[in-house]
């Protein structure tokens, strides 16, 4: 009896401090954030703000006008060279502006490094530029996780220019206007991206706009350039989703999602269709980068 009560002691002496121990070992791990929360991004701070000068002089020049033939459009190619190509952006987003109210942009280009986890990646946050908070379109991304379109992930999107150099310039043009990017890996497959062009077209109302950001050839002379930048931009123009291979761009799976979206809504009319590179813009007429813009919609 007595070693039992010598035990008995014992073992009441240490049960509160062992008590105490594991109570303060659990708070300080609840306090240690995750690994989750640690890397989560909860808005985009825009990595181009070095180009508002640029822009903003641009704006100072640019001579808006409606796009002619168009009664209204739901699309739009541009490219995502800046700074060379600023002045051309500025222009098309302000002809925009000018033919029609748009509140919502959708925007798809290319997952330059392969980035995201799955091959399309979606945003569901702001992004903030000097020209103001730019917020998501409402139920956008949820919608196309839901559906097995896209991944919501957001690290990618924090230097992919080929979307946000369209969010800096839309973010002044259309202060206000929600944008939700898209970016596609190089290895999404034609059913991916065709079924994703087929889910935003049903997406495109009188104020939304599809805007693909998009570079042609790269590396070539103005010469070599030129002709497939041609050859390309016609089977865009024409929304031949057939001859998608004989494209020489940075992303033809962006460019077939694009096709795909404007034949389904049926917005086959082209405005203010150019083809051009960088010669054009900076007399560089050895090592070029082609670019196609224009509109697509419905003719008046």
């Amino acid at each position: 009896m007595k070693i039992q009560s010598q035990s008995d002691n014992i073992k009441s002496r240490f049960a509160l401090p062992l008590l105490l121990f594991i109570v303060f070992f659990l708070i300080i791990f609840s306090l240690i954030p995750s690994r989750g929360n640690e890397t989560e991004t909860k808005y985009h701070q825009s990595a181009w703000n070095e180009y508002i000068p640029e822009i903003d002089a641009a704006l100072k020049i640019s001579r808006a006008e409606k796009v002619a033939g168009l009664k209204h459009i739901y699309g739009g190619l541009v490219s995502h060279h800046i700074p060379t190509t600023i002045p051309l952006l500025v222009n098309f987003y302000s002809n925009l502006k000018l033919n029609q109210s748009v509140k919502n942009f959708i925007i798809i280009g290319p997952d330059h490094n392969n980035s995201g986890e799955s091959p399309i990646t979606v945003s569901n946050e702001s992004f903030f530029t000097e020209y103001g908070e730019v917020k998501p379109i409402d139920g956008l991304a949820i919608k196309l996780k839901n559906e097995k379109l896209a991944n919501i992930e957001e690290s990618p999107f924090d230097l992919e220019h080929s979307v946000g150099s369209q969010i800096l310039i839309i973010s002044k043009i259309f202060p206000g206007a929600k944008i939700t990017p898209i970016i596609i890996r190089s290895n999404t497959d034609k059913n991916q991206a065709e079924a994703l062009g087929k889910e935003i077209a049903s997406l495109l109302d009188d104020e939304t706009v599809l805007i693909a950001s998009v570079d042609f050839s790269h590396y070539l002379s103005s010469n070599q350039a030129l002709p497939l930048d041609q050859m390309s931009g016609e089977i865009v123009k024409n929304t031949d989703l057939s001859a998608i291979s004989l494209i020489k761009a940075d992303s033809g799976k962006t460019l077939l999602t694009f096709m795909k979206a404007m034949s389904e809504r049926k917005a086959l009319d082209t405005g203010n269709f150019t083809v051009l590179n960088t010669n054009n813009l900076m007399q560089n007429s050895d090592y070029t980068t082609g670019y196609v813009f224009g509109f697509w919609g419905i003719k008046i």
